[in-house]
């Protein structure tokens, strides 16, 4: 077992099929990461190999190889989803190809931020031919994050060219930020297999949170709970994981069929399976014709990878190139949370249209614009990018009921004591109210005061000569928690627009 310790940052590969990403992920980890008895007969990667490298200062990052096939991007997506660091990887004698450019617009979609490019079978081309492919990358990588990146020409069969590839590699993954173990844990499930003697085993990359050998976790959708029993990072036995690791971990009472890829483990009560997605999109430039409302697609999120369509609530088309933000309705439901990176294909023929990440899920489909529902998209777009900001979202979100710090916690997916600091300082700023062990915004409670007066000069129309009006009756009119509701009729009453007796059994307000 390697105990050695290990840089909190993935990497994934990325490159056309044969292009020499699993040979140069071996030359670099020592491991062959085609595993299946169908990828050791036909010479491809069809689906995930996990593999870590050691680094010059001791440290191990993690390497995710990806197949190149077309037929299996599928697969390609579902890795390339928790890596921080792509591996472009360019044969010199084929050049620039199709999976090249379509892998590519996936890991931009994906927001992937940083990585390197390796010209590889450098040994069977001249020297005038890797410059041609350099600037064939060159001119792909325009305007993006690998516009500047190291390109190195490396050659997996002879060596040539390693040394200064590996250096360029260990400078990138140093210079990138480590994954941060915030939040409540959230794991994609990329493999599930069965090892004699220990039962059924699940892997992936942790999105965020930590989770520790005994802790109980939720397996979405609609799997239960599953305690940990024991668990591994990058290969090796450990008592606890964190997010931006490779795990493996041993659960309880677990199956293989419940827990294939596409299923989520999770803190229980933070993730809600949804089939309704806000979302922020582009459409790729190159993607052809221009979007139409109810465009099918699939929609890869996390390892999932289910149909859908692309509503456009604001728009009678999205042309080629153009962002905007749109509804994702989807056939069943998954688990997504704000800030996912997905990716759009269309059914057929199979391409890549376009990508975003998410804003927030939905309850229902939107026919047509509500309201400004784009200015509503702008707003949750933001708030989960802060947790107090998420939290202030979460307690608009929950109107005039009120929330309790755990409440709170989870709709903003936030830890509960985080939640508790930020609440307490929305309370100070004036941005929320605290009703009880409870919470609600501030703009909220000023909306509510707003219409119980309305409501309360309505019914002294209705019935000039009574003396006062019970909270019952308001309550009757205005749909509200009543203990927020009282809260509302007291600022009314200090600022001498009503008068209150005996609340909350009478209001026995003086008429508005």
């Amino acid at each position: 077992m390697n105990a050695a310790p290990v840089i909190h940052v993935t990497v994934g590969t990325a490159g056309h099929i044969d292009h020499g990403k699993t040979a140069l992920v071996k030359l670099l980890t020592g491991c062959d990461t085609d595993r299946l008895p169908e990828e050791k007969a036909r010479g491809m990667t069809i689906d995930l190999g996990f593999a870590t490298c050691a680094l010059p200062d001791g440290r191990r990052v993690g390497i995710v190889d990806v197949p190149g096939h077309e037929r299996f991007i599928h697969n390609m997506v579902a890795g390339v989803t928790g890596i921080d660091v792509v591996l472009l990887v360019v044969a010199a004698d084929d050049g620039v190809m199709p999976q090249t450019i379509e892998h590519f617009h996936i890991v931009r979609l994906l927001g992937v931020q940083r990585g390197l490019v390796a010209i590889t079978k450098s040994d069977l081309v001249e020297p005038a031919r890797l410059g041609e492919v350099e600037q064939q990358v060159r001119d792909l990588a325009a305007g993006s994050f690998l516009e500047n990146a190291p390109m190195l020409p490396v050659s997996s069969k002879t060596g040539a060219g390693f040394d200064a590839f590996y250096d360029a590699f260990a400078s990138v993954v140093a210079a990138t930020a480590e994954r941060r173990a915030e939040g409540p844990f959230r794991m994609n499930i990329e493999r599930a297999f069965v090892l004699k003697g220990h039962g059924v085993i699940v892997s992936g990359i942790p999105r965020s949170g930590g989770v520790r050998v005994g802790d109980t976790l939720e397996l979405l959708p609609g799997g239960g709970l599953k305690k940990i029993r024991s668990l591994q990072v990058y290969g090796a036995d450990a008592d606890e994981a964190r997010a931006g690791e490779c795990v493996a971990l041993r659960l309880s009472d677990l199956d293989r069929e419940e827990a294939g890829r596409g299923r989520v483990l999770a803190a229980p009560d933070y993730f809600r399976p949804a089939r309704f997605f806000n979302a922020r999109f582009q459409h790729l430039p190159n993607a052809g014709a221009a979007l139409k409302p109810r465009t099918a697609i699939r929609f890869h999120v996390g390892t999932s990878d289910v149909p859908g369509h692309l509503l456009l609530p604001s728009l009678a088309s999205l042309p080629p190139g153009a962002e905007s933000y749109v509804q994702i309705q989807l056939a069943e439901p998954v688990i997504a949370a704000p800030g996912d990176p997905f990716v759009a294909r269309a059914l057929s023929p199979a391409r890549t249209l376009g990508g975003g990440y998410i804003v927030g899920a939905d309850e229902q489909r939107i026919r047509r614009s509500r309201g400004d529902w784009i200015g509503a998209r702008e707003e949750e777009d933001q708030s989960f990018r802060d947790p107090a900001a998420a939290l202030l979202h979460a307690l608009r979100s929950a109107g005039t009921t009120p929330l309790k710090t755990a409440e709170a916690a989870h709709r903003a997916l936030v830890s509960e004591d985080a939640a508790r600091t930020d609440l307490a300082r929305l309370v100070q700023d004036g941005r929320a109210v605290q009703v009880g062990d409870r919470y609600a915004a501030a703009d909220v409670l000023e909306k509510l005061g707003q219409d119980l007066a309305a409501a309360l000069s309505r019914l002294h129309q209705a019935q000039p000569k009574s003396a006062g009006f019970t909270r019952a009756e308001l309550l009757r009119l205005v749909t509200a928690d009543p203990a927020l509701a009282d809260l509302a009729l007291k600022n009314l009453a200090d600022a001498g627009r009503i008068e209150l007796q005996h609340l909350p059994e009478r209001i026995l307000s003086s008429r508005i």
